[in-house]
């Protein structure tokens, strides 16, 4: 989820850790939303995939759980951004342009 801002890095170790350093970090204001709401859809979406993993003996798949963490965070937060022309097949497959698009830069 990192290199949609082409953030490169390694990550503290510990959940309160990364979402300490996520906070931490400076993003433009009109992007700040979807950064702020990325750290919670990844943690849900992670919580969900163990679950079903666990419990629904669901076959482990990396490349499936980063597919829906973007399907949710493009759904949950494209509401938000409602006076935007993209979709959600947008915000999940080309987000440089959908942030392009939200503040009003070019590529």
């Amino acid at each position: 989820m990192l290199l949609w801002w082409d953030v490169v890095g390694v990550l503290p170790d510990s959940v309160n850790g990364v979402l300490l350093w996520w906070e931490g970090q400076v993003v433009r204001s009109k992007e700040r939303m979807i950064w702020r709401g990325v750290p919670l859809v990844v943690l849900w979406s992670i919580w969900q995939h163990r679950n079903a993993i666990v419990f629904k003996a669901a076959i482990p798949s990396l490349e499936e759980l980063c597919e829906v963490i973007k399907v949710r965070i493009a759904l949950w937060l494209k509401p938000r951004f409602s006076k935007h022309l993209f979709s959600v097949q947008d915000f999940v497959l080309n987000l440089k342009q959908v942030r392009c698009c939200i503040t009003g830069r070019r590529v």
